[in-house]
């Protein structure tokens, strides 16, 4: 339903209920592989351009993989949309990287990749927060994969106006091998100014190999 003539306009619309139901999206980029969501279901519930509304997608990932994201949205942001308050848990599970298209052919970039990680912006300062683990992860055309997992556990905000945030936690291992990054970051034009450092104490090597 809208808001009746003579209201307030835009700014009163809402929409109850909006469903799509084993749907496709395909996104193709000149130079990159093409990546297709099947089986795409999405649910948006009492659609308000003046209040938070919740929603639900889920879709399988061709080539291998599916995705859930869910969460609440708003109020919107009429000057400026990616200033527009969130709240979004996402999780991806055993996407294929290569198959499903998410790497160029020719990096040889490979792996089986698992995530579980949220976002919540105020519209001035985002958080992000999860894990992710790779399997048989190639990182070189002519590399061979890697016998053991590949974990990453991370927490990070960025502050919008000013561009800049900070690597709270950034914890990687590689078997039972540990390592932690954390530091600072900002965005200078189209380049990303990084101050990290690196702290891998009493790492057993032969994890490595």
């Amino acid at each position: 339903e809208s808001a009746p003539p003579g209201g307030a306009g835009v700014t009163e619309l809402t929409v109850k209920l909006v469903k799509i139901t084993n749907g496709r999206v395909s996104l193709h980029l000149p130079g990159d592989p093409q990546q297709t969501l099947e089986k795409l279901n999405l649910e948006v519930k009492d659609f308000s351009v003046g209040a938070a509304f919740p929603f639900t997608l889920s879709a399988n990932i061709r080539g291998g993989g599916d995705v859930t994201l869910s969460g609440k949205v708003g109020p919107l942001n009429a000057a400026d949309a990616s200033a527009t308050p969130f709240d979004a848990a996402l999780k991806v599970g055993a996407l294929e990287l290569a198959k499903a298209g998410f790497v160029r052919p020719a990096t040889g970039f490979d792996g089986v990749l698992s995530l579980d990680g949220s976002a919540t912006s105020t519209g001035a300062n985002l958080v992000v927060k999860g894990t992710a683990e790779a399997q048989r992860l190639k990182l070189a055309k002519n590399g061979k994969p890697a016998t053991k997992p590949v974990g990453l556990s991370v927490s990070v905000n960025y502050q919008m106006k000013t561009r800049s945030g900070a690597l709270q936690r950034g914890d990687v291992s590689i078997g039972n091998a540990k390592a932690r990054i954390a530091g600072n970051y900002r965005a200078e034009g189209s380049d990303i100014l990084v101050n990290w450092k690196l702290a891998a104490p009493n790492m057993p090597i032969d994890e490595f190999f």
